[in-house]
């Protein structure tokens, strides 16, 4: 390990540790300040039985469901819409800790810091010490990135993804296959991770039809086993699609949706919804990251950024839009993590540090609805 590597490392420490710190202190000002209105379902009977509220809270929204589905399997209706990988290693775990939001918050921290680990050491194999650092400051402040830190499957989806990506630009695709197998059994969008194991093999060796065939295989396995643990178990193999519109989301799953037209639909509910309503600037929340992302989409088209990392954004990107809504885009937006080397490669000082100050402040307000049970994404 070099002594640029370790300033790295050292410098991303400091950075998760102050974040995580802030994070906790906004948690405790909430709970004396804000009133508790929770908008999600098991908080009493799971999670607040599992510690004190300024613990409990980092499982709300889908930490709930996690939790117990690592405690009692798919036995709930809709539970099929969580991805089995994160609740089981949260109810193997929990055999030694015997708590399960401890579980689940070991694996959500222990992958974050394997995620910044990894986004270093693949950010080295193109950027500057600078780049990575800004980018790593701006990835662990943008708005939603106390999902990291949650009961969420994200941060165990980005370490899977980020050594995925390591690992096919390390000539290892028998390994990188195998590891994003595990991560289309985690988050449904694993599945693009093919396309970039493909493309990266192809740049290095004369492709093998077997050698694809196996690779493609490997990579989307994990999937696969859930499409058939679903028909075996509920006789449906897209129950986990088709069971979204039950969350009462506005997502439609019938027919596809375009991005113009879920644009327009936000446009049209700006001037309709009262801005009195508690979920409009939430509105504006999603609507705003999302068309904010789209635009370094095409940015990074123009700077012709690496094939394989757009491989993966765009389609993991426009996935979700194809439901009709923006709904928890802005937590969906931190698996195109690669665009935040671009964010880190900007030139002007004051405009990085802008956008970190303006993602900072996002982050407070998100976070301060997420842990008194508002609805943000």
């Amino acid at each position: 390990m070099t002594r640029s590597f370790k300033k790295l490392i050292t410098s991303a420490l400091i950075i998760f540790i102050v974040i995580r710190g802030y994070l906790q202190l906004l948690a405790g000002l909430a709970i004396k300040f804000i009133p508790f209105k929770p908008s999600f379902p098991y908080w009493e009977t799971v999670l607040e039985k599992l510690g004190p509220n300024w613990l409990w809270l980092w499982g709300n929204f889908d930490g709930a469901h996690y939790i117990k589905i690592s405690q009692f399997g798919y036995r709930e209706a809709l539970t099929q819409a969580f991805f089995p990988i994160y609740p089981f290693l949260i109810r193997m775990i929990s055999y030694l800790t015997q708590n399960s939001l401890i579980s689940g918050l070991l694996i959500s921290h222990l992958s974050l810091l394997g995620f910044i680990y990894f986004f270093i050491k693949l950010g080295r194999l193109d950027y500057s010490k600078k780049t990575i650092n800004w980018a790593i400051l701006l990835f662990l402040v943008f708005p939603t990135s106390f999902f990291l830190f949650s009961v969420y499957s994200e941060s165990l989806f980005l370490l899977l993804t980020v050594l995925v990506f390591y690992l096919t630009r390390s000539k290892k695709f028998l390994l990188a296959s195998i590891i994003a197998g595990l991560a289309s059994v985690t988050r449904l969008i694993g599945i693009f991770l093919l396309p970039v194991i493909l493309w990266e093999y192809y740049q290095t060796k004369k492709p093998k039809i077997i050698s694809l065939i196996g690779l493609s295989t490997l990579s989307v396995s994990g999937f696969l086993l859930y499409l058939n643990f679903l028909k075996a178990r509920f006789g449906d193999i897209l129950i986990f699609i088709n069971s979204q519109p039950s969350f009462g989301a506005g997502r439609q799953v019938d027919k596809l949706i375009m991005i113009y037209q879920v644009i327009w639909r936000y446009l049209k509910m700006f001037t309709s919804v009262n801005p009195q309503n508690d979920i409009y600037p939430v509105l504006i929340f999603e609507f705003s990251l999302s068309v904010v992302f789209l635009g370094l989409i095409i940015w990074a088209l123009l700077k012709k950024f690496r094939s394989s990392y757009l491989l993966f954004i765009i389609p993991a990107f426009f996935l979700p839009t194809l439901t009709g809504t923006f709904l928890s885009m802005p937590r969906f937006l931190l698996t195109a993590f690669p665009l935040f080397y671009l964010l880190g490669n900007i030139k002007s000082v004051k405009l990085k540090t802008f956008i970190a100050v303006i993602s900072c402040l996002l982050l407070s307000w998100a976070f301060l609805r997420f842990s008194r049970g508002y609805w943000l994404a």
